[in-house]
């Protein structure tokens, strides 16, 4: 490991010792029980293209779920694309800060924020979309807080429970009932893969599903690399599987 990535660690060690010790940010003004906004109502306004808005309803959202109600492939496809050393950081990756910070750097722009899921949840349910050092800062403390006080499965539970899938959607319960019409516990793999790629861009990503698909394609080849899936079992997917329009539409071109 380099010495960058060393320095991060002793940051991010710091970081969970203060918590410990101090045990902040204060749970008055972070309450635990925000990191399950979903079951909030959200409204959703419709606008013309003049940017006028023309019918609003409630938001698209479900009852928080458990891990037992998800299926593994789901949880495996979004460890793979978002977080895959999630089981091992304290809240902050040193490594996948690193990654983001030399893939940033030679893109000669900000292309990839190295944010884990924890800091994903805690940015959703505290933070605003601001890209300022202050924002990033307060967002790794809330995550390594959050860590301290939430099991790893909590975390998950909440974040799948909480996160933006797009057309108004929180939460995955949410997601596959508005996009596969289906409870969340039959979803099949390419579907989760589908769902997992909206979490990129998920305002983006349903308005363009041409695109959604091959960032599908790329979750898909996470797991393979991350061993949750082999080509073989991609090669065989027909295109029969993704029986929705909005689905995933593999051939074979994916057996390489």
């Amino acid at each position: 490991m380099s010495g960058l990535a060393n320095a991060l660690m002793i940051v991010c060690g710091g970081l969970v010792s203060l918590i410990v010790a101090y045990e902040a940010p204060p749970s008055e003004q972070y309450p635990i029980e925000q990191t399950l906004r979903s079951a909030a109502k959200r409204p959703l306004v419709l606008l013309m293209a003049d940017g006028e808005p023309f019918a609003r309803r409630e938001g698209c959202v479900a009852e928080a779920v458990t891990l037992e109600q998800v299926p593994r492939h789901l949880i495996d496809a979004l460890l793979a694309m978002e977080d895959r050393r999630f089981y091992s950081h304290v809240g902050i990756d040193p490594k996948g800060l690193l990654r983001a910070a030399k893939r940033n750097f030679k893109a000669g722009a900000i292309r990839e924020g190295g944010s884990t899921i924890t800091q994903q949840l805690a940015k959703n349910s505290y933070l605003s979309n601001e890209r300022t050092l202050g924002r990033k800062l307060e967002e790794a403390l809330l995550a390594t807080w959050l860590e301290v006080r939430l099991t790893k499965e909590q975390i998950l539970e909440r974040y799948l429970s909480s996160m933006y899938f797009g057309e108004g959607c929180f939460g995955v319960r949410a997601a596959a009932r508005h996009f596969f019409n289906k409870p969340v516990g039959e979803l099949k793999v390419s579907e989760s893969a589908l769902l997992v790629a909206l979490l990129r861009s998920p305002t983006r990503l349903t308005r363009n599903f041409d695109e959604a698909r091959q960032r599908a394609r790329l979750v898909l080849r996470a797991m393979v690399r991350e061993g949750h899936l082999d080509e073989a079992r991609i090669a065989a997917m027909a295109p029969a599987e993704f029986d929705d329009q909005r689905g995933i539409e593999l051939g074979s071109e994916y057996a390489d």
